[in-house]
């Protein structure tokens, strides 16, 4: 590929190709008694049973079959200590989930599994703490360009919904073969990890079979499902003949309505805050400007041919004043919009064409 500036002729330039190390997991469990002070970090179900500290925990045992079972790839294991005679310092919370993910540079997806537990909640924390828990998640998210899914129960109220920041949820929570409930957060987070590992990152992972699960916790109306859309909650369903599945794409953001924008969106800002690094404290020259468009065409094209976005435009702003160290890029995207409807008109034909009625 040539790209040209005056006085300047690149003629091959290495490009960016998405790769797994984007994608991993890390689920945040809270315990009474935690034995590990770092994250754990597992790429195979069987890894989980060398782990003889965790092997009495039937639900992160289940949690952890589960994702796995869902093509989920890799998973950090984060624990936080959480008991009733200490109350939660949500500041040290803050300060704990910053210090352990900042240096994992390779995760996406961000959730608290266990959150809305029997075992935890209203046995240990109370719903506030939740909420303020979930809230940091999701703040943390937000500004280091994760995505955070955040479970709820029957007991969350929709007055809570705005109060926890942005973040992706499905609800109810699924039932597995053994008729115990999981929350969806596992599930998702496997099919988006399962996605990716196949570079279909930019594809819903709505209306596809959840493996290894039997049912739902509660099956919805019409009506039900439509007020859940409207509250961007994305329903798990149980449809006959097909199983359980996700019905919805929503998210909470006021600029990125779909998942499929906000994983694409998320997945760029990562990539071009690595990919651009190396070039600081390079000298401020037409050649490094050429570099670094050139880098984010290629970057930029090879989304558009896998169908992430439909449109893009890189250009070096020369308009605004701008210091002698710095450069300025303006990036304009055209997101791809999910189908959410499908309308097929069926008509009864008589022999000689003509339309009939049925």
């Amino acid at each position: 590929m040539d790209y040209g500036l005056p006085n300047v002729s690149i003629k091959h330039f290495s490009k960016i190709e998405p790769y797994s190390g984007d994608f991993s997991t890390l689920f945040i469990v809270f315990l009474p008694n935690v034995p590990f002070s770092k994250p754990i970090v597992l790429t195979k179900k069987y890894e989980f049973g060398l782990i003889e500290e965790l092997q009495d925990n039937g639900f992160l045992k289940r949690a952890i079959h589960a994702f796995f079972a869902n093509g989920g790839d890799r998973l950090y294991l984060l624990f936080f200590e959480v008991t009733k005679k200490k109350k939660l310092n949500i500041t040290s919370f803050h300060h704990f989930i910053t210090q352990s993910c900042d240096s994992l540079n390779d995760i996406e997806v961000i959730s608290a599994i266990n959150l809305f537990s029997n075992d935890i909640y209203q046995n240990i924390l109370s719903m506030r703490e939740i909420l303020s828990i979930q809230r940091t998640i999701n703040n943390y998210c937000a500004h280091s360009h994760r995505i955070s899914i955040s479970d709820i129960n029957s007991d969350f109220k929709r007055a809570y919904l705005h109060s926890i920041g942005k973040s992706v949820i499905y609800y109810p929570w699924i039932m597995d073969n053994n008729n115990e409930s999981l929350p969806p957060s596992i599930y998702a987070s496997a099919l988006f990890s399962k996605m990716a590992k196949a570079n279909k990152y930019f594809e819903s992972i709505a209306n596809k079979p959840i493996l290894n699960s039997a049912d739902v916790e509660f099956r919805f109306d019409d009506n039900q499902l439509k007020r859940f859309t409207e509250d961007k909650i994305n329903p798990v369903i149980f449809m006959p003949h097909r199983g359980v599945m996700i019905w919805g794409i929503k998210t909470f953001d006021e600029t990125l309505d779909s998942v499929n924008e906000l994983r694409v969106m998320k997945y760029i800002k990562r990539r071009l805050i690595k990919s651009t690094r190396i070039y600081i404290f390079e000298p401020n020259s037409l050649f490094l400007e050429a570099q670094i468009l050139l880098m984010l065409k290629v970057f930029f094209e090879n989304l558009e041919k896998m169908g992430a976005i439909e449109k893009y435009n890189v250009s070096i702003d020369k308009s605004s004043e701008k210091a002698e160290n710095e450069i300025i890029i303006n990036i304009n995207l055209a997101f791809s919009t999910p189908i959410e409807f499908i309308n097929i008109r069926l008509n009864k034909a008589d022999k000689d064409g003509a339309l009939g009625i049925i």
